[in-house]
């Protein structure tokens, strides 16, 4: 009885030492294999074939993060990019420097993130009362302006109505002609 408990262990770990060295030798054989496979290369389509041309189509923009207003001007630095693809445009305005730049149907378009208002945000200007005297204020709105220049008109010389409107900062123009051509017009107050 303890001869056929021997032999069936025996036998067991054969299989198994059986097993094991199988399972090694294919794994070999696997990966000598994989090595011997010849790799076909894959097709890529690359962006870099896009060569801006002089006939390409530029547009820059401007978008304000302050206001998110985009603005489309003339690009001027044409002569940087004529030739270059858009891998090579990429490195010249890259992302981190807040820059985005795209390519199609023969148009380049090269955003720019700025952080701050627009130049039209930042020509708006107010009347405001001044220690007493009617300023002008120059800025994107009342909380971000600056003091331009205090005038010599009093804000108690005029009606009640205009005097709070000015206290409360009602009086708000796109530029300063506006603004000075409204200065002109309370003239008839004093």
């Amino acid at each position: 009885m303890f001869t056929k408990k021997i032999n069936l262990a025996i036998i067991i770990a054969v299989l198994l030492i059986s097993a094991l060295t199988g399972y090694y030798i294919a794994t070999v054989y696997r990966e000598l294999q994989a090595g011997a496979v010849e790799e076909k290369p894959v097709m890529q389509i690359k962006e870099s074939e896009k060569i801006i041309k002089q006939d390409t189509q530029i547009i820059f923009e401007q978008r304000f993060n302050r206001c998110n207003h985009v603005v489309i001007s003339e690009f001027t630095e044409k002569e940087k990019v004529i030739g270059k693809d858009i891998a090579q445009i990429r490195a010249l305005y890259p992302l981190k420097n807040g820059y985005q730049v795209s390519f199609r149907d023969n148009t380049l378009t090269i955003t720019l993130a700025v952080d701050g208002w627009c130049p039209q945000e930042e020509q708006r200007c107010r009347l405001k009362d001044y220690k007493g005297r009617i300023a002008i204020f120059q800025g994107p709105n009342a909380e971000n302006d600056v003091l331009q220049r205090v005038t010599n008109l009093y804000t108690e010389q005029f009606p009640e109505e205009i005097k709070n409107k000015i206290l409360q900062g009602e009086y708000e123009f796109e530029n300063m002609e506006q603004l000075n051509d409204a200065l002109e017009n309370f003239d008839e107050y004093l």
